[in-house]
């Protein structure tokens, strides 16, 4: 239990720091939106402006999904040990480890390689109330579910 609470713990640190770039970017680009000076040629600043403003649009889809991710993971949080797996199960296999909680994607904690993924995921789906013991196929190798968290 206490791997999963520190994956989990580090994948948020991961998350806020992507949010701290993110929202420094959209604070800069704003400042430099704000400083643009109207030049004689008028069509010049409102394009700077329109690009600035697309930049911000797209970053603050960004910083939503960001968000997102950090809401899920606080809510895996809570869970406790499962027999089958299912949202917010911390699967131990034979090759890494998979946590069921946001699609992050693999990471490399403790020297050990984990896979974090949204429920919504194909491979999560086909894992979803499998048991230690059980195998799957990833990728054409047999996994084996050691233990689940």
């Amino acid at each position: 239990m206490r791997e999963k609470i520190e994956v989990i713990n580090y994948c948020l640190s991961l998350v806020e720091t992507k949010l701290l770039e993110l929202k420094t970017q959209n604070n800069l680009i704003q400042q430099s939106a704000n400083n643009e000076t109207k030049s004689s040629a008028g069509d010049k600043y409102e394009t700077a402006r329109a690009m600035a403003q697309l930049e911000m649009d797209k970053l603050q889809r960004q910083i939503w999904e960001q968000e997102k991710i950090q809401q899920s993971l606080q809510n895996v949080l809570q869970y406790s040990n499962f027999e089958l797996v299912r949202n917010g199960a911390l699967l131990v296999c034979n090759q890494f480890s998979i946590l069921i909680a946001a699609s992050i994607g693999e990471i490399f904690y403790e020297n050990t390689r984990y896979l974090i993924l949204s429920s919504e995921s194909p491979l999560a789906k086909k894992l979803m109330n499998l048991k230690a013991g059980d195998a799957f196929d990833f990728l054409n190798e047999k996994v084996e579910i050691k233990a689940i968290y």
